[in-house]
């Protein structure tokens, strides 16, 4: 039950609860409601369910050629990861951005006090909680593809690199939202730029994977690729590429310019976000 106070006249009033500070209880509502309107597209579940089984072919690979654990691990972040995984958040973003529009919805949205900024936040929200399902669904098909075959070697390694390349692949989204922000140019116009966005760089990445030149090394998909081999590439199975894998940065730099790219990303969403309601 809304709370009530009495006003001048006597008389009871509801206080609007859109009028309350911002607070975490009323961000997890509208991030509830985020995944209600994804809750009837049944693309979200199938593409969790194609994270958890795109492990499995690359098992019987793997059993072939009698490869480690952690090789089957990393086969799949650079496809699955690095490929799809941007594609598929940008969809979703695509998904949460329009249906507002498409519904005729924000237009109420638009007629309560509630700021921009909490309905934006609840939206990368709600594509930060999917990044991370995604990156522990494709962990999980990789432990399944490893009990089939009985290898397992640096699990404890491989599950903290899924939860690092989840939050990554999140910041690497950003830049496509600030576009969908920016231009609002309808579905297919925008899946077309966001497929081209993952595929551009991926293949910049996959194509120079002993070291991506500058300044492409900066486009956020590469520097997920870098902080990743950065991590492995000392495993015992990358020994031999020690002094082969020219890296453009650490690890740690990598990662701080994600954080970098994806706080710009952020401010520019926010800006951008709240022009539109003017």
């Amino acid at each position: 039950m809304p709370s009530t106070r009495s006003s001048g006249t006597g008389r009871p009033t509801v206080a609007n609860p859109y009028r309350t500070p911002v607070s975490a209880s009323g961000i997890a509502t509208l991030v509830a409601c985020e995944f209600a309107k994804l809750k009837r597209k049944k693309l979200v579940l199938a593409v969790l369910v194609l994270a958890l089984l795109f492990p499995l072919p690359l098992t019987a690979v793997m059993s072939r050629d009698q490869q480690v654990f952690l090789q089957l691990f990393s086969a799949n972040v650079y496809f699955s990861e690095l490929l799809f995984h941007p594609a598929v958040l940008g969809v979703v973003a695509v998904m949460l951005f329009f249906q507002e529009e498409d519904n005729g919805t924000m237009k109420n949205l638009l007629a309560v006090p509630i700021s921009r900024s909490r309905l934006l936040a609840a939206k990368l929200i709600c594509i930060f909680i999917l990044s991370m399902a995604y990156s522990l669904m494709n962990l999980a098909g990789s432990l399944v593809g490893g009990l089939i075959v009985n290898v397992y070697s640096d699990v404890p390694l491989a599950c903290a690199l899924a939860f690092g390349v989840g939050v990554l692949i999140f910041l690497a989204t950003l830049p496509v939202i600030v576009v969908l922000v920016a231009m609002n140019r309808g579905y297919v116009f925008t899946i077309i730029a966001i497929v081209l966005y993952a595929l551009i760089g991926w293949m910049i990445w996959y194509v120079n994977i002993r070291g991506v030149p500058m300044p492409l090394a900066l486009l956020p998909v590469p520097l997920v690729g870098t902080w990743f081999l950065g991590v492995v590439q000392h495993a015992s199975f990358l020994g031999y590429l020690g002094e082969l894998l020219a890296l453009p940065f650490s690890p740690v730099v990598a990662a701080v310019l994600l954080v970098a790219e994806g706080a710009i990303c952020c401010a520019a969403a926010v800006w951008l976000y709240g022009r539109a309601r003017e």
